[in-house]
């Protein structure tokens, strides 16, 4: 994915505290919607990337994840589904990593 955080990057803060924030407008349309321009990951890259920055090499202290499209910018009902889909499958991804790494 053009977007991945280097591995460089990763191997030179290897032990440090780190906050992720996703924003939502990174996945392709058939993934998220937001109110934003739409990335090209699709839920599979995004896990393959997730999954590098958490293998422990990093110590994640906290993942927010943002950018939805709410009602009050233009979301539809189906856009509100998808997000809360998306969402639910990222928490219960992020959370396993988490619980598998640092445990």
């Amino acid at each position: 994915c053009p977007e991945e955080v280097p591995e460089a990057w990763v191997e030179a803060h290897r032990g440090a505290r780190v906050y992720l924030s996703l924003d939502l407008d990174i996945l392709d349309r058939s993934c998220s919607r937001t109110d934003w321009s739409q990335g090209r990951y699709t839920m599979e890259s995004l896990q393959r990337e997730l999954s590098r920055l958490m293998d422990g090499r990093l110590q994640i202290i906290a993942v927010d994840v943002c950018g939805e499209c709410p009602p009050q910018k233009g979301g539809s009902g189906e856009d509100l589904r998808i997000n809360l889909a998306r969402n639910k499958e990222l928490h219960t991804f992020i959370q396993l990593k988490l619980l598998t790494n640092y445990v």
